[in-house]
């Protein structure tokens, strides 16, 4: 069950300008970013260590990690052991939590990039989600019946 997703991976092309269901008026503008990145050359390691878009990338990444992690290692000890919920329960909630993931990780990013509004769709990504962060600590209340 688990290796069905990779069977998503046989619908993505090669290069952006490859995939399916892109306008002309798409694939000129990809044409234009790829040569507007050729133009502007390799840069030196030196140069990368010196830029701040890399270390915000870098950072950005390590909060991705390190969410990941405790998706995947603490919650479903936190939802036994502290939840009191049953493994089936658990199990049951951890798959529909990360099929929504996937679904909304997928819809976000064809929104992004239909939109060509990444940083407006990655903020208001994650306004939705301090909402949701924020209301869940109300949810786990009402649950245990307080």
């Amino acid at each position: 069950l688990s290796l069905l997703p990779l069977l998503s991976f046989s619908s993505i092309a090669g290069s952006p300008g490859e995939q399916r269901g892109l306008s002309p008026e798409e694939r000129v503008e990809l044409g234009t970013h790829r040569a507007e990145a050729a133009a502007a050359g390799q840069k030196s390691f030196s140069d990368l260590l010196k830029s701040p878009s890399f270390w915000l990338i870098t950072l950005a990444m390590t909060i991705s990690i390190t969410t990941i992690y405790t998706l995947i290692q603490w919650t479903p000890s936190f939802l036994l052991t502290q939840q009191h919920l049953s493994r089936a329960s658990m199990t049951l909630l951890l798959t529909i939590g990360y099929f929504l993931a996937t679904a909304g990780t997928v819809f976000v990013g064809t929104i992004g990039d239909r939109t060509m509004q990444r940083a407006l769709t990655g903020a208001g990504t994650c306004l939705v989600f301090t909402l949701l962060v924020l209301r869940s600590g109300k949810l786990w209340v009402y649950y245990e019946g307080e």
